[in-house]
């Protein structure tokens, strides 16, 4: 957790300079491990300028995702709370995360993948998930809820990633991601998410598991995705941060 708070006093910083010192005594380390870290994070490219008696302050930061990454865009009271899981590379973000479920993770437990080599959508359909463009995430839920009220899902997840997605458009750009039933969201009529909800009853009295909430967006691809519709780039970590956040959100509301 100390790479990712050190990360995050960075960036709430937004550019000005924060002091060695200052980060050691935060976290209760030495100057040394903090420069370490700082290494670290230089190594995964983040722009960090490093200036003797004035500190560390941040440039720019990398399009990817990683735990770190992700929960700088947090605020910092829920920042312990998250259980984020970042791959490289997955068959499934959902596969992985029922394994977790089934292993006792907890509720919100979110699993994040820059690719996905067997990405699945609804009806066994597979979901096009390659590496550095696209967000493939999946969260678990553990709402105590019915069956009949769990098919209602797919569509609160879909109206919750579109309502997401909107807020990262350009503002000057007045089309709208749209759903279409009962969990694809396109924009200008073309797909550029999917939703894929899987469910765990209890066999003797049919109460709710989990439900692991699928979601795959395509962001930066050259064809058919955010980017390619509207000429701006997609800040996948801050939109994975948006989506956790609205999805967790109503799973008690």
């Amino acid at each position: 957790m100390t790479e990712e708070i050190i990360l995050k006093m960075l960036k709430d910083a937004k550019g000005e300079y924060v002091s060695g010192q200052a980060m050691a005594e935060c976290l209760g380390i030495s100057r040394a491990a903090i420069k370490k870290r700082i290494e670290a994070l230089k190594k995964q490219g983040y722009l960090i300028d490093s200036v003797t008696r004035k500190g560390h302050r941040l440039l720019t930061a990398p399009d990817i995702l990683t735990k770190a990454e992700i929960i700088s865009h947090f605020p910092e009271e829920v920042v312990k709370e998250l259980d984020i899981r970042c791959f490289e590379s997955l068959s499934s973000t959902n596969t992985e995360l029922k394994k977790l479920a089934i292993d006792g993770a907890g509720e919100f437990t979110c699993v994040v993948a820059n690719e996905q080599t067997g990405g699945r959508g609804r009806n066994g359909k597979g979901f096009s998930s390659p590496k550095d463009t696209g967000l493939y995430i999946s969260i678990l839920l553990k709402p105590e809820i019915t069956a009949k009220e769990a098919a209602s899902y797919p569509a609160l997840v879909a109206n919750a990633v579109a309502k997401t997605v909107n807020a990262h458009l350009p503002e000057s750009f007045k089309e709208k991601a749209e759903v279409v039933p009962p969990d694809d969201i396109t924009l200008l009529g073309v797909k550029i998410s999917g939703i894929l909800i899987e469910s765990a009853f209890e066999t003797e009295t049919g109460k709710l598991q989990y439900l692991v909430c699928g979601i795959g967006v395509h962001c930066n691809d050259e064809k058919d995705s955010i980017y390619s519709l509207t000429g701006k780039k997609v800040n996948r970590a801050l939109l994975a941060a948006d989506i956790i956040t609205a999805c967790c959100g109503f799973s008690h509301a």
